[in-house]
């Protein structure tokens, strides 16, 4: 496979830079919740990448979509990668002249087989060949972006134009899509006993928010999360309120405050999933992207990141690699070539957490 990372990197820049906030009305609760009537196990050749239906599934435009699977016989691990993409919450950023997230216009079969979704393929810890990847005998899953809320949404969502003249409707599905993929996933893996789950930006924060489902599927398993570049902290003004009342987020139950800012999910993480499992988060100390997408000047950004690097450093099992630089993601683009000041590589880090390396520690 080729590497269009350049042009990937620009498309990103280009989808996230655009990001503002306006509230819209929200709507319903299309998917019940819950891992009840699982459904039959995926069987596919291994170590192939074939494509999987989900006709209960949604794209924003309403429209079926599905998932990647590469599955490895008698593996005891699954590496699920949530693709990225922008975000989108008013008439504005989901229908204007230069929409903020990607594929919203639905993703099937044909996207998957094309040039973008090859780029995610191409990295690391898809690569079943590099001796650095610890998860290269894993089942994986590639898990496409399409509904413009992070994969936090489960609402039908309708938005006026410019005037109130044009009104649009939005299937904001991405937490409703998880648990139907869970459902056939949870039976194809019933012999794995670690669960990574993984994202970049968009799909950082998904991971992030799914951690909990993940976990009901998989209750006997450790799950892990290893989050690229989208980091659980608040946004500007009253951003996570729009994001909450468009999108209709799926807030973990039990989480105290997590309606009211981000920094409470990691709180509810500590409390609940951390005995158990891994978080580890990548980030650059000034992204510039997500500082845009937060609403935040890069400053106040830094400080925000800081703040929630303090707030977990010596906590168990929670830990985070911050690098120099105002760049965005690190494993799309490929982080070979990173390293802390320490001189210890990005991949040692991730290979540190995913083997559960005793002196896997924080980075900045």
């Amino acid at each position: 496979m080729h590497r269009p990372f350049g042009p990937l990197a620009v498309a990103l820049l280009g989808a996230l830079f655009a990001l503002t906030g306006c509230k819209a009305p929200f709507e319903g609760d299309p998917v019940p919740d819950g891992p009840r009537d699982l459904g039959e196990p995926i069987v596919s050749a291994p170590h192939v990448w074939r494509w999987v239906d989900f006709p209960d599934s949604k794209c924003a435009d309403g429209s079926a979509t599905g998932i990647g699977v590469n599955l490895s016989p008698g593996a005891t691990r699954a590496f699920i990668y949530f693709e990225g993409g922008g975000a989108c919450w008013n008439y504005e950023t989901c229908f204007g002249p230069v929409p903020t997230s990607f594929h919203l216009d639905g993703f099937d079969e044909g996207s998957f087989e094309g040039l973008l979704t090859e780029a995610y393929l191409a990295q690391t810890l898809f690569d079943r060949r590099d001796a650095r990847n610890p998860l290269a005998d894993a089942h994986f899953v590639f898990v496409p972006y399409c509904t413009g809320d992070a994969f936090m949404g489960n609402a039908v969502t309708r938005m006026s134009g410019p005037l109130g003249i044009i009104e649009r409707e939005m299937h904001f599905a991405g937490a409703a899509n998880v648990r139907a993929f869970l459902r056939r996933l949870a039976p194809t893996f019933a012999d794995v006993d670690h669960v990574v789950l993984s994202g970049s930006s968009a799909g950082g924060f998904g991971a992030a928010f799914s951690w909990w489902t993940v976990k009901d599927f998989f209750p006997e398993a450790r799950v892990d999360v290893l989050d690229d570049s989208g980091p659980p902290i608040d946004p500007a003004g009253d951003r996570w309120v729009a994001w909450q009342q468009t999108w209709g987020v799926d807030l973990p139950d039990g989480c105290i405050d997590c309606d009211q800012r981000v920094g409470a999910i990691m709180d509810h993480a500590r409390r609940t999933l951390t005995a158990q499992g891994r978080f580890g988060l990548m980030s650059y100390r000034n992204d510039a992207i997500i500082s845009a997408f937060m609403g935040l000047g890069p400053w106040d950004f830094e400080q925000r990141l800081g703040a929630l690097a303090d707030a977990v450093d010596g906590v168990r099992n929670i830990e985070y690699f911050i690098a120099d630089g105002a760049l965005h993601t690190f494993m799309i683009i490929g982080f070979d070539g990173v390293r802390a000041r320490n001189g210890l590589p990005l991949w040692r880090w991730v290979e540190q957490m995913i083997d559960g390396d005793p002196d896997w520690t924080s980075v900045r």
